[in-house]
């Protein structure tokens, strides 16, 4: 099993190679805190003018900082945000978020954690139960103000999972506890502030680590953990993870015969994306996803597909859409998807569902590979 050690190597190495891959996106950042201080953004919300934070087409009004990876990185752009924010904050909510940025300002950066839970958490901004859409938009203005402090992961699952595969490398119990006593963890704005507070104390103590920038330990953790999955990707001879649909194509390729297709017969650039013979010599065809949800799409064409490839399988019902759940394959699952077709026609179709996320989290490729 590969070591966090090595990984961090790794990454520090490669990502040095490239002239400050992220330099970018905190002198864009900068430029729109320097624009848009917090209390500016207060006089803008008074005076009806949150527009002009986010004005369409102009550069320089919002920070172009773009998703570094497909999950929770700073959103598309800060003034993304805040076209978020203008658009789903109505009348009372306008006024609370006025209150939010007015404390906000209020933080005091040489005790942020202390100061944050006793300024924000307390004030009750996030619900005890979970992180609702608006909540996640405080806290995506959140890391774009105090970004030395707080990471840009809007998941608490994705913070769980790092937060975990980390603390094994140090055997942090230690000093665990005493962030621990800082804040209500039964709490989700609590549990978030102190996961977020735990990573970064304990990226300070790996050396080759302590002095990234946030937003590049934040792309660390997306890429380079669960250190499992890395393990198993790098004996395909992918270095990283970093989740999209192009990823999908890349894993087919390298495992299609494991799969149980031992020939590709055809890549198009139209749906349905691909043919492959399977061990019984049946021709089947192959859309590849990045998220099988995204395959709904197609709907009105799905007879002529036999196969959705994808990173992460989370197709649900909706309006024309009826799914029942078959079973599981070695690989995957089949589905049975009840849908209306161009002419409006009911129809069934029974259609496997391959996941590289959940391939890879279960190991039986371990086996194979």
């Amino acid at each position: 099993m590969i070591k966090i050690e090595e990984i961090i190597e790794d990454f520090d190495r490669d990502y040095n190679k490239i002239e400050n891959k992220f330099e970018r996106y905190l002198e864009e950042l900068e430029k729109f805190k320097r624009k848009f201080p917090l209390q500016s953004l207060i006089r803008k919300i008074e005076a009806n003018k949150i527009s002009e934070i986010y004005q369409k087409g102009k550069k320089g009004n919002s920070s172009y900082i773009r998703k570094i990876c497909k999950e929770n990185l700073m959103g598309t752009t800060v003034g993304q945000v805040f076209t978020n924010f203008s658009t789903n904050f109505k009348g009372k909510k306008i006024q609370e978020f006025k209150n939010f940025l007015s404390d906000l300002d209020k933080i005091d950066e040489n005790d942020f954690y202390n100061s944050y839970y006793n300024i924000i958490i307390k004030k009750g901004y996030f619900k005890p139960d979970s992180l609702k859409f608006m909540e996640i938009i405080l806290i995506q203005i959140i890391s774009c103000y105090y970004l030395d402090y707080f990471l840009p992961i809007y998941k608490i699952k994705n913070l769980e999972i790092f937060e975990k595969e980390i603390k094994k490398a140090l055997n942090a119990n230690l000093f665990d506890k005493e962030i621990d006593k800082l804040v209500d963890i039964n709490d989700q704005g609590g549990k978030l502030l102190n996961l977020n507070n735990k990573l970064i104390q304990y990226k300070s103590n790996f050396e080759k680590m302590k002095d990234w920038d946030n937003i590049t330990f934040t792309h660390f953790l997306f890429t380079c953990l669960p250190l499992e999955m890395v393990d198993l990707l790098r004996k395909l001879n992918i270095k990283y993870i970093d989740p999209n649909e192009q990823l999908v194509v890349t894993l087919f390729s390298k495992t299609h015969k494991l799969l149980g297709y031992p020939f590709i017969t055809r890549i198009k650039t139209s749906y349905p994306d691909a043919e492959v013979i399977d061990k019984n010599g049946n021709i089947k065809s192959i859309e590849f996803e990045f998220e099988s949800e995204s395959f709904k799409t197609h709907l009105e064409n799905l007879d002529i597909c036999d196969i959705i490839v994808c990173w992460n399988d989370n197709i649900k019902k909706g309006k024309n859409l009826k799914i029942e759940h078959i079973r599981d394959t070695k690989f995957g699952k089949i589905k049975e998807l009840n849908y209306k077709d161009k002419n409006h026609k009911e129809k069934i179709k029974k259609i496997e569902i391959i996941a590289f996320k959940d391939i890879l989290k279960s190991k039986v490729l371990n086996k194979l590979v």
